[in-house]
């Protein structure tokens, strides 16, 4: 797969990559590493499906001890900024 370093989420808002940031009107939407992860691997997947477990493993990885819930909770706070 090719790396793109710019993807459209909505009309004035991308996400850019290789800055690891979402701009927003121009200005720039701050971010958590693990915020800015989650929504870079739904963007490479627009259409799939993921089951919180698989979110879980792909963005935290085996070893992170945390709740499903704790997905749930990145993608409201997505949502809101």
């Amino acid at each position: 797969m090719q790396h793109q370093d710019k993807y459209t989420i909505k009309k004035d808002t991308y996400i850019n990559v290789d800055g690891r940031e979402i701009i927003r009107n121009d200005k720039t939407i701050p971010l958590t590493t693990k915020e800015f992860d989650l929504i870079y691997l739904l963007l490479q997947n627009k259409g799939r499906v993921f089951s919180r477990d698989e979110l879980l493993d792909r963005v935290w990885g085996y070893d992170y001890a945390i709740g499903t819930r704790s997905v749930d909770i990145h993608i409201l706070r997505l949502r809101k900024k």
